[in-house]
């Protein structure tokens, strides 16, 4: 939406990105911490607006993605792309992080962590999709998915829509064999 000055106005978004445990009876894992020292610092990095995390359910951590969208975004399609335009780049990296931590480590079991990647679930207005790494290479991939999975939910997104990614850490190798 344009002001009287010619200025188009901006709507702040929050998008809602929750890391948990892959078992939510081993909560308080440190790959969770691990992940979201690494997601909040690079999301920073890349100029993103990053809320502190806070404590969530189940041992795991929320961290909150501010985000502005342009109000001339006028119909339904429109928001989610910009939506999930700046979604994108938060899920790819959640996506990569297994294989980034798996490279780090370079040990014999870093090709096994591979075999359990980080599963990433995105929530629109209570409808669900599952994410991966092929669908997070544009916004234009995840609408399509959204759009097949909920066509209703797309058609009635507002500005008021919420936005939620959830990453389900999978434990180390190690800690498995204990």
């Amino acid at each position: 939406m344009r002001t009287p000055s010619g200025k188009v106005t901006e709507h702040d978004f929050t998008i809602q990105i929750v890391l948990v445990p892959e078992d939510p009876g081993q909560p308080g894992s440190s790959q969770v911490e691990e992940v979201e020292k690494s997601v909040m610092s690079s999301l920073r990095h890349d100029g993103y607006k990053v809320k502190p995390a806070k404590y969530w359910q189940r041992g795991g951590t929320l961290i909150e993605l501010l985000v502005q969208v342009a109000q001339n975004a006028v119909n339904n399609k429109e928001l989610l792309m910009a939506l999930f335009g700046a979604a994108a780049p938060a899920a790819k990296y959640l996506l990569n992080e297994q294989q980034r931590r798996a490279a780090r480590e370079k040990a014999p079991q870093a090709e096994q962590e591979n075999d359990r990647p980080v599963t990433l679930i995105m929530e629109l207005d209570g409808a669900s999709i599952k994410l991966e790494a092929e669908d997070v290479e544009s916004a234009e991939k995840i609408y399509e998915k959204f759009h097949a999975a909920h066509p209703e939910v797309a058609s009635g997104v507002t500005a008021e829509s919420k936005l939620k990614l959830t990453a389900s850490i999978p434990k180390e190798q190690e800690q498995l064999a204990e």
